[in-house]
């Protein structure tokens, strides 16, 4: 269930989110519902229903894909924000099952001093909750981190739960990866990435292996059964370098400044490279939950004047071929397909107006001619 939906979550960006129905070529979509909230991060859950997403405050809203109404909010642990910050969330997630919520913050706290009326030491501290998304209530903090030499060393910025949801990976600024069992909170694995940290962690769908990536060096693959590094992929620098499994775990796709590798899950072999066209960098990409289809999301430079790309992908026999694209004038970082196979959600930052959810529908839009 997991690898089918692709999280990026970067702390430095505001996003618009976005949701496409698939069905045409090459059209402007249709304008159905938007909301002036912005939306630094999003979530989708996996019956597709709702949308958890955050903005600058510390509240997590529960919008409903019918109704556009936002059904639920949730506090996230309140926190001093430094400066040098503009969210305190940094990821949010869903359970396997949608019956619970995972989120990622982080501020500024003091720990007691032995000494009364003096104030203790003051670092930073990152925590993971976790809610029951039908009530709103806090089950659970399985991690909280205090680090008092300020360096971000235990700041988490990606999750992902096992397929199961008896697990839930977190990383960061850290070389470090690490495992935790949901329920009891306790740390069972620490994967070394020998890495300056990682963006996004994903689990393969028989939950046998862990990808971590959208790191500046390096991108990794592990076998949770003995903790071993499987293949590593060494970045340029220059892009987020994202990894997606295909719903059946056969392949795995990174999209990086160079283009979409796609890779034989088996041997781990690259079986094929979808090359950057001159000034455009692929920024993430997403599989379809049968695994015919991938998504990928391209952006253009960064005048004004630039736009991005979603392209769509048809799969065959872990071969990939372009079938449609869209272009938006929307700075695109990531996208995910609804379990329909036919709403696709994106994320994208626009920067000459505030975010906004939108929600686009393009089932009654006739196809128009495929280009030349």
């Amino acid at each position: 269930m997991a690898s089918q939906f692709a999280r990026v979550r970067f702390s430095f960006f505001a996003f618009t989110l976005m949701v496409w129905t698939t069905s045409g070529f090459g059209q402007a979509p249709k304008l159905l519902k938007e909301s002036a909230e912005p939306a630094s991060f999003v979530a989708v859950s996996p019956d597709g229903k709702t949308i958890a997403y955050t903005n600058a405050d510390n509240i997590i809203r529960l919008w409903d894909v019918k109704t556009g109404m936002v059904t639920r909010k949730i506090k996230v642990t309140s926190l001093p924000l430094p400066p040098q910050f503009n969210k305190r969330v940094t990821c949010i997630i869903f359970s396997p099952d949608g019956k619970t919520l995972a989120a990622s913050s982080i501020g500024v706290s003091a720990r007691p001093s032995e000494k009364a009326g003096e104030l203790g030491q003051i670092g930073m501290e990152s925590l993971i909750e976790i809610w029951d998304t039908k009530t709103g209530t806090l089950i659970r903090t399985p991690f909280r981190s205090f680090d008092k030499s300020n360096d971000l060393e235990d700041w988490v910025k990606s999750l992902a739960f096992s397929p199961d949801g008896k697990f839930l990976a977190s990383c960061g600024y850290s070389k470090f990866v690490k495992v935790r069992v949901v329920k009891s909170g306790k740390e069972i694995q620490t994967l070394n990435g020998d890495s300056e940290g990682f963006g996004s962690v994903v689990f393969s769908p028989d939950g046998k292996t862990l990808a971590a990536s959208g790191g500046p060096e390096k991108s990794v693959l592990w076998d949770l059964n003995t903790g071993k590094q499987l293949w590593s992929h060494k970045n340029n620098g220059d892009g987020p370098c994202l990894i997606a499994f295909s719903p059946n775990g056969d392949i795995f796709s990174m999209a990086d400044s160079e283009g979409i590798h796609i890779y034989d899950a088996k041997t781990r072999n690259e079986s094929q490279l979808i090359k950057n066209v001159e000034d455009h960098m692929f920024f993430c990409v997403a599989f379809g939950p049968k695994g015919r289809t991938m998504v990928s999301c391209e952006i253009t430079g960064a005048d004004a004047d630039d736009y991005g790309l979603i392209k769509l992908w048809k799969i065959n026999r872990g071969q990939i071929a372009k079938t449609r694209e869209f272009r938006v004038q929307y700075y695109l970082l990531s996208a995910t397909f609804f379990l329909d196979g036919q709403t696709l959600l994106s994320n994208s930052s626009l920067y000459s107006e505030p975010t906004k959810f939108r929600l686009w529908d393009l089932r009654s839009i006739k196809l128009a001619k495929k280009p030349k």
